[in-house]
């Protein structure tokens, strides 16, 4: 015997007014506009959050000052391009200074600065939690 779906029905007395709606939708945009505007977090996960970032945060937080082609092999599937424009605005927000070298031709090195070494413990907690889910998929697929 097949039993058939429930569907739940609603009186219009409980569904919500037109009205209701709109100033639940204008509440929630007014609650996130003032969190953007004055959480500090806001910013920063705007930044770690574009694509390749963190990437490039967690190689230079491991391996130090970092020329741009080891940055490039690091970053496996970045081009060139993004990863200029990612170290551009890493350099604007201070988490790397940009030293070049007069040679031909010019060499550059990315160098961490403090703000980046005030990640060093978030990056590792992120590589342990990622090591322990490797693991655990692993295990899972045997």
């Amino acid at each position: 015997m097949a039993l058939s779906p429930v569907v739940p029905v609603l009186s219009p007395a409980a569904m919500p007014s037109a009205v209701e709606q709109v100033s639940v939708a204008e509440a929630e945009a007014s609650v996130s506009e003032q969190i953007a505007a004055g959480c500090s977090m806001s910013g920063l996960m705007e930044m770690l959050t574009r694509a390749w970032t963190l990437h490039i945060l967690w190689l230079l937080s491991r391996n130090g000052a970092m020329r741009f082609g080891a940055l490039k092999r690091g970053a496996v599937g970045i081009s060139a391009r993004l990863l200029t424009v990612r170290l551009r605005t890493l350099e604007e927000l201070g988490f790397v200074t940009r030293s070049v070298r007069a040679t031909n031709p010019p060499e550059v090195t990315y160098v961490p600065t403090s703000r980046l070494h005030d990640m060093d413990h978030f990056m590792g907690q992120l590589h342990q939690l990622a090591d322990k889910w490797q693991r655990e998929d692993r295990e899972r697929a045997v």
